[in-house]
This record gives C-alpha cells, sequence and structure tokens, in this order.
C-alpha cells in the first residue's frame, strides 16, 4: 500500500480521503483510484479490485456492459451505482476498448505489408467504391437494345508491381 501512497504524491493527488487501491494498466493514462467505501462491492474486502480488472479485461475484448457484469460477478444495479459514484470510469472503458482497436490496426497494417490478400481485403474495406466487389445488376432490355459492358481489374503485389489483370466483356441484346 505504501508504494500505492508514494506514487499517489508523485502524481499530485490528494491524498485527503483513505484510498482503497490502485489500479494501473496500460489503457490508462494515469492510474485509477478506488476510495475507501464500508459496504460497496468494489471495497478490498469484498474483492473489489480482481472484480474492476475483470471489467478491464473484458472491455478489452470489446465485450458489452452486460456480458462484462456476468464475467466480472456484479449486477446491473451495481454497475450503475458504481458509475455514478466513479463517472471518470467511462473514460477507462473507453480507453480499455481502443486498446483492442489499436491492436487490431497494428495487426492488419502488419498483414498489408506481408500478404497482398489482406491489402486486398484492406482497400476493399477502406475504399469501397474504387476496390469493393460488384454487383452485377440484370439490365432490363427493350426488344433489339444492346448493352456492352466491360469490367478491368488489376491484381498487384505488396510491392504494387502487376501480378495480372483482368478484362471482363458482357453484351447482352435483347430479341423479339
Amino acid at each position: 500500500m505504501n508504494t500505492e501512497i508514494d506514487t499517489l504524491k508523485k502524481l499530485d493527488i490528494d491524498t485527503t480521503r483513505e484510498v482503497d487501491y490502485v489500479i494501473t494498466d496500460e489503457a490508462l493514462n494515469e492510474p485509477f483510484i478506488v476510495y475507501k467505501s464500508q459496504s460497496a462491492w468494489w471495497s478490498s474486502e469484498k474483492q473489489g479490485k480482481v472484480k474492476i480488472e475483470a471489467l478491464m479485461e473484458s472491455f478489452k475484448k470489446c465485450l458489452k456492459v452486460n456480458q462484462a457484469i456476468v464475467l466480472a460477478k456484479i449486477t446491473t444495479e451495481q454497475w450503475r451505482y458504481f458509475n455514478e459514484q466513479y463517472p471518470t470510469f467511462s473514460l477507462v472503458k473507453a480507453r480499455c476498448e481502443e486498446i483492442t482497436n489499436m491492436h487490431a490496426k497494428q495487426t492488419i497494417s502488419t498483414a498489408v505489408k506481408e500478404d497482398w490478400h489482406a491489402a486486398s481485403w484492406f482497400l476493399e474495406r477502406r475504399e469501397p467504391e474504387t476496390y469493393g466487389r460488384r454487383e452485377n445488376t440484370p439490365l432490363q432490355l427493350q426488344n433489339g437494345e444492346s448493352v456492352v459492358t466491360m469490367i478491368q481489374e488489376a491484381f498487384v503485389d505488396k510491392d504494387g508491381n502487376l501480378i495480372r489483370k483482368r478484362k471482363s466483356i458482357t453484351i447482352d441484346h435483347a430479341e423479339e
């Protein structure tokens, strides 16, 4: 506990309220301080630190609140009351979720450099108008009308070199 108080003093945080425990995590800019509370579920006597850490781990997995509280073994009412007492925990939740997003983006970024399939997948989603899959819509032609459709696609490797080019031409003609 002394190291936690020392940490608080270094951060210039008011220690007039009695600190129960401090949570530090990669998702947090600064430690999350939990103050003494006689009957609250988050008190150290009731395994509160373990429950709060379980909430944070759940949010890092992008679980919804109703799923996270089940894993943390708390009720919806306990969750609501905790958020009333610690409104800044919503920022903790958001940062935990952002950690997962950041890791996912790093994984995709690495994969794009190493695998052309990943690069293709990324471009299809990032710029769907240019690289997205196209749906063929049936044409309603009147008698004697013709339509020529040409689609040209290029496939490149991770270095931008052309792997293959594909052209397809479709001619639709309506006859009586």
